[in-house]
């Protein structure tokens, strides 16, 4: 990807979100841990309490685990690699300070950056569910019909696309393969930044993909495919909403709007700072 196909203004825009996501009232540890969980901004955005039922959790396996509510920097990487080591040296600082020498990932995109630090074990949330999986909440008989849609940076992880797969399994909850499924998936339409960069190819790739889906109902284990095709109409969830459904309403698909989304951020440095020390960077 050339960085020249950025227009001006969506290279401020990108800027302006890194800035937001790594203030420090954002962005923090919640303490000294060898492991951290590191949900990753799109689910950040999507619901801060799923965030906190996941981290609680996973600490029941991993005692003492901290959670970090950083963003990888992923994005300044497409206005200029200074910004993105600038970024990522941040985050590393804020790893290296705590101690950390784990990290348990649910984004596929923030797993493939990551695995550019050196001397940092990296971990994926289903790697982990799937040898310590949850007590599962009975999924009613009327559940709609759902398709399974991989992410296009897991393309080659055949690992977590086995291990999504067992834990709907367990979950007792009903799905159907995609004909372009695992290393044939198709991209959402946001991989690379491509709704900033060429709107209109990326509306052509996310219809590509929804030509074949034989129903709205999609499950994606990628929150930003969950919130690319929810802006096309179609009801998403997320195998995390199915293993850790909200009690008030399971399993029933919802979206957000992008300020919406930093709300939801802003409620998770609340309740996570509720727990524990923060350890800012």
């Amino acid at each position: 990807m050339a960085l020249k196909e950025l227009s001006a203004q969506a290279q401020e825009a990108i800027l302006a979100e890194q800035q937001r996501a790594f203030s420090p009232e954002l962005a923090f540890l919640t303490g000294e841990s060898d492991t951290a969980f590191f949900p990753g901004c799109s689910m950040m955005a999507h619901d801060a309490a799923l965030v906190m039922r996941v981290w609680r959790y996973l600490a029941t396996i991993y005692p003492g685990l901290a959670l970090c509510t950083c963003c990888c920097g992923g994005h300044s990487a497409y206005v200029g690699l200074d910004k993105y080591f600038e970024r990522s040296s941040q985050l590393r600082q804020m790893l290296d300070k705590g101690g950390v020498k784990r990290l348990i990932v649910c984004c596929p995109n923030c797993r493939g950056l990551f695995s550019h630090f050196k001397g940092l074990e990296v971990i994926t949330v289903w790697q982990v569910l799937d040898e310590y999986p949850p007590r599962f909440q009975a999924v009613p008989a009327d559940i709609p019909r759902y398709f399974l849609h991989d992410p296009c940076p897991a393309r080659q992880d055949a690992a977590s696309q086995d291990q999504v797969r067992r834990l709907l399994q367990r979950a007792g909850f009903p799905y159907e393969e995609m004909t372009l499924s695992r290393q044939k998936t198709v991209c959402c339409g946001r991989k690379h930044m491509l709704h900033l960069r060429d709107p209109q190819a990326s509306e052509k790739l996310r219809q590509l993909y929804l030509s074949q889906v034989k129903s709205s109902y999609l499950i994606c284990w990628c929150f930003s495919c969950c919130a690319s095709f929810s802006q096309a109409g179609c009801r998403c969830l997320h195998p995390l909403e199915i293993a850790f459904p909200d009690p008030r309403h399971p399993f029933e698909p919802f979206s957000r709007s992008e300020e919406e989304g930093w709300r939801q951020r802003r409620l998770l440095s609340r309740l996570a700072g509720d727990l524990s020390d923060e350890a800012q960077i």
